[in-house]
This record gives C-alpha cells, sequence and structure tokens, in this order.
C-alpha cells in the first residue's frame, strides 16, 4: 500500500490531535505563546493556522538568519543602468532594438527591485516577532 504525502499528513495529525504543545512555541503571524495548544490548530490570537509538528513546521516563528540583500540592490542598479542607457537612445530616432533591450533591463530590474521589497518585509516582520517574544519573555521573568 503506497501513502501520498496528504495521507501521511492526515494520519499524523490523527497521531498528534490530542497531544499538546510543551516548550514555548510562537506563531508566526502575532508571537503568541502556543505552549500547551494542540500540534496543529489556529492562535487564538489572530486565528492563523499552524502545524507545530517536528517535521512539518508551518505557520510558527522561525528567527531568520537572512543578511541585508545588498547583492539584490547591486543587480537591480547593474540592470537599471543599461536600462537606462538604452532608453536614452531609443527615441532618437527610433530605435526598435534598444527599446525592447530596455525593456528587458528594465522588467528585469523591476524584478529584482520587488525580490528585495519581499526580502526586507519578511526580515521587518521576523524582527518585529522577535522583539515581542523578547520583551512578553522579559516580562514574565522578572
Amino acid at each position: 500500500m503506497v501513502f501520498s504525502e496528504k495521507d501521511l499528513d492526515r494520519i499524523a495529525d490523527d497521531i498528534d490531535k490530542d497531544r499538546r504543545i510543551t516548550g514555548s512555541v510562537y506563531c508566526g503571524n502575532c508571537g503568541y505563546n502556543l505552549k500547551t495548544l494542540p500540534y496543529s490548530y489556529q492562535c487564538p490570537e489572530c486565528g492563523q493556522e499552524y502545524n507545530a509538528r517536528p517535521l512539518h513546521r508551518r505557520g510558527i516563528h522561525e528567527p531568520l538568519d537572512e543578511e541585508f540583500p545588498f547583492a539584490y540592490i547591486i543587480s537591480a542598479v547593474v540592470c537599471m543602468l543599461p536600462a537606462g542607457y538604452f532608453a536614452a537612445g531609443a527615441f532618437r530616432p527610433l530605435n526598435v532594438n534598444r527599446a525592447a533591450g530596455a525593456g528587458c533591463f528594465l522588467l528585469a530590474g523591476l524584478v529584482i527591485v520587488y525580490v528585495i521589497y519581499r526580502r526586507l518585509k519578511r526580515m521587518a516582520h521576523s524582527a518585529r516577532i522577535s522583539r515581542f517574544i523578547a520583551e512578553s519573555e522579559r516580562g514574565t521573568k522578572s
């Protein structure tokens, strides 16, 4: 008999249904401590679903070890410079090849800028949750 991944997840959820989280595990959305809650449930603070099983962690706060995306910023600049160069020469007289080159470089640069935005947003969210957790732990220990 062959089980799919969904079947195995459902079996594991059934096994862990009555088990509770024994250590401090925090919601990935709001930082609420999920200790004593079921392994797979919804955060009582914000309502986000989570799964705290060790091999299937989802919706759980795990601090990010990402560095500031300097390489992506450099890549965006490297894409935007040729886009500007090609665009400057594309319309005196009209040169379709230069306009297409400018469009390609501009599109690549915009995609990289979007990746930078998403990474910075994720880093800020992780830092905010980590600060909230640290402040709540300091408040309970004193």
